[in-house]
């Protein structure tokens, strides 16, 4: 279990990071870890925190993909774009920091145990 909490909570390599974006072309921020990603998505203009729920959940897809946690892609996953803005925002940014308090919890648990 050690090693997936540490898998997780990791920084990933740049050509794995997400890309925030306003459209198809303007990068608002790059992000390498889930706080990173909390923070980004709480600090992102409107219109590119919904360009990322147009069509599909693209940071269910990133933490699924990249990052390995089935269990918070599914929980982020439910946020769409049809919320609007401000309550996605809420929703997103809430649902990563207790995912992360949780991971941070098993991965200080888990660090006492290998000691």
């Amino acid at each position: 279990m050690y090693e997936y909490t540490r898998r997780i909570m990791r920084s990933v390599e740049n050509h794995e990071s997400f890309k925030l974006k306003r459209n198809h072309h303007s990068v608002v921020a790059e992000i390498f870890d889930l706080a990173g990603l909390r923070d980004a998505i709480r600090d992102a203009p409107d219109e590119a925190l919904l360009f990322h729920l147009d069509g599909r959940n693209d940071y269910a897809a990133w933490i699924g993909a990249v990052i390995g946690s089935r269990t918070l892609q599914e929980a982020v996953g439910q946020v769409d774009r049809s919320m609007g803005a401000e309550r996605a925002r809420q929703e997103l940014v809430d649902t990563l920091d207790v995912g992360l308090k949780v991971l941070k919890e098993m991965e200080r648990t888990e660090t006492a145990l290998v000691y």
